[in-house]
């Protein structure tokens, strides 16, 4: 049976990060952010700009990427640029993640497979059809998260806001009260110990852990450009104490506050008391 591991959390969280660390590890596969192989439109632009961690090249120049798209031809009579692995289609839907999925394991020997879509409704399609899917709900500084979005020329309100509500919409969605939850901070310095966490929860015990995925080639689709990098050594960046100013931090805070209790009417009754406060941006 294929297991799948979904990192649940919003960009620039430590996704890319927690795949490079437990795609190492034997028996798991960190693929990178599927939900490109879609037809969704606003994929499109990912699919075109996929990149493999191997060569920085397209997906298609990477002999394991090719090697993933004969056996779709030859089992499934599909193309990665075919797949709809997004479809509203259930039995497509179905048909085409499973193929993938599959298609992974053969290639990569690996029978748990880690995709970093992050995105909730993808974690959602996926259950209902019947996967064994696992979510692992990471939390980052809500501070460093806006300042990382920031930096790529988006609003930093707009972003304050988007933070708790995809943390909202994970409550609302993943049942799991025991779902895996971990902090990306925690993960970054003190890795060993995280990934043990993780592979206790999945009930893997016997494995020896290696933390240096940097030494052999990866097949890692989309994420951090850390995937590129020659060395596996974990820098925290915590250059927003310095570049956000504090009120911005204080209105992050403010906005995040219902992401540490964590239930789902908390945040519909924080929304509605922090509208008094906001009625203007500043």
């Amino acid at each position: 049976m294929i297991t799948i591991l979904y990192p649940l959390c919003p960009s620039y969280s430590g996704s890319t990060l927690l795949s490079l660390l437990l795609g190492n590890q034997k028996g798991i596969y960190g693929a990178g952010e599927l939900f490109i192989f879609s037809k969704h439109p606003s994929r499109v632009d990912a699919l075109q700009k996929g990149r493999c961690s191997c060569n920085k090249l397209a997906y298609s120049s990477c002999p394991f990427w090719e090697k993933i798209e004969r056996y779709l031809t030859e089992h499934y009579q599909l193309t990665l640029k075919t797949l709809s692995v997004e479809s509203e289609n259930e039995e497509e839907l179905i048909l085409h993640n499973k193929a993938l999925f599959q298609a992974i394991q053969s290639v990569s020997g690996c029978s748990i497979i880690i995709d970093s879509s992050k995105i909730v409704s993808r974690f959602v399609q996926l259950r209902k059809a019947g996967f064994h899917i696992i979510p692992i709900r990471l939390f980052r500084k809500p501070q460093a998260v806006v300042h990382s979005w920031t930096k790529r020329d988006h609003d930093w309100w707009d972003v304050a806001h988007y933070y708790p509500s995809f943390y909202k919409a994970v409550a609302q969605s993943v049942a799991d009260r025991n779902m895996l939850t971990m902090r990306y901070e925690k993960l970054a310095n003190q890795p060993k110990v995280m990934v043990q966490k993780i592979l206790d929860f999945i009930g893997l015990h016997d494995v020896v852990i290696d933390l240096d995925w940097a030494k052999k080639p990866y097949h890692h689709l989309k994420g951090n450009p850390m995937r590129f990098h020659k060395n596996s050594k974990i820098k925290v960046s915590e250059e927003w104490q310095s570049e956000v100013p504090l009120s911005q931090r204080f209105w992050i805070a403010l906005l995040a506050f219902p992401v540490k209790v964590d239930r789902y009417w908390f945040y519909y009754f924080w929304e509605r008391f922090v509208v008094l406060f906001t009625w203007k941006r500043y």
